[in-house]
């Protein structure tokens, strides 16, 4: 299944970015990295409700398991400068953020290349 995770990030030996939700599915698609290293932001990943679990788990990453579930604290400040406020659903945010970034829209990582 496809979710939203909100994460934190780590940088790989060869300097890219990657999603520390990673860990927690595979095929992921992070549409924007954070400002810095202790940041966060969202991504979509193809996971299970066995991985989801482990996740929530993980202080470095915020499961979304419905795109109507309210932004947590941490997503408002990631975003609050692209429209991001209290009381919005994911779903809400997605829409805001897909006018300044496709990706953020896109509902199929299937046949993402």
């Amino acid at each position: 299944m496809q979710k939203w995770m909100l994460t934190q990030c780590w940088i790989d030996s060869k300097g890219n970015w990657l999603p520390v939700c990673m860990a927690y599915g595979h095929r992921w698609l992070m549409p924007s990295r954070p400002s810095d290293i202790s940041g966060w932001c969202l991504v979509m990943i193809l996971t299970s409700s066995h991985q989801m679990d482990a996740a929530t788990q993980d202080p470095r990453v915020q499961v979304y398991r419905t795109s109507f579930a309210t932004i947590t604290d941490e997503t408002v400040a990631a975003y609050v400068s692209q429209g991001a406020e209290p009381g919005m659903s994911l779903g809400e945010l997605l829409d805001v953020l897909s006018a300044e970034n496709a990706n953020f829209g896109l509902t199929d990582l299937h046949n993402w290349t």
